[in-house]
């Protein structure tokens, strides 16, 4: 009795293919970029706290001395400020976040520039992701997550070069 050759290589090549549309799982793949419920829903949540922390810095009153608006939120003050006398990278991130809220562009970016990033980075990134979860699709070549993870690393780059000219220069 002979082996069909062609038979096993037919069936062996199928269950690969099987294979390669499925994860771990046994879930299809998202290779065509549809999104399933879950992941929509994790956005949507991403979303909605980037819209919640927009409306409280909106909600916010600037404090006049560039950083402590977060207390009025009933936060203490730096802890680093307040042990070393140093502004931590952070000092007068949520100021500048109520600066940008508030139309005080200049003021903002004074304030900590950083902040004033992230701020703008988030309201780009709040229509992006409504597109993205009512389209139930990612985008295409993944450009909005390079461009989110290009602007925070932009954003604590900044930071830190801020922060280290804040100590040496004394600001």
């Amino acid at each position: 009795m002979a082996l069909d050759h062609s038979r096993i290589t037919y069936l062996a090549s199928s269950h690969q293919s099987a294979l390669d549309a499925s994860d771990c799982s046994g879930k299809p793949s998202a290779a065509d970029g549809k999104l399933n419920t879950t992941e929509r829903l994790g956005l949507l949540a991403i979303a909605s706290i980037l819209v919640m922390m927009l409306a409280v810095a909106r909600w916010l009153s600037p404090d006049p001395s560039g950083m402590g608006t977060h207390q009025q939120l009933g936060l203490p003050a730096c802890t680093m400020l307040a042990f070393s006398g140093v502004r931590c990278p952070g000092c007068g991130m949520t100021t500048s976040w109520a600066h940008t809220m508030d139309g005080n562009f200049v003021e903002a970016f004074q304030t900590n520039a950083a902040g004033s990033l992230l701020c703008w980075l988030c309201v780009a990134c709040v229509p992006i992701l409504a597109w993205v979860i009512v389209a139930g699709r990612r985008t295409r070549d993944g450009w909005a997550s390079t461009f989110a993870l290009c602007g925070f690393l932009a954003a604590m780059t900044i930071a830190l070069i801020e922060w280290g000219l804040r100590l040496l220069l004394g600001w």
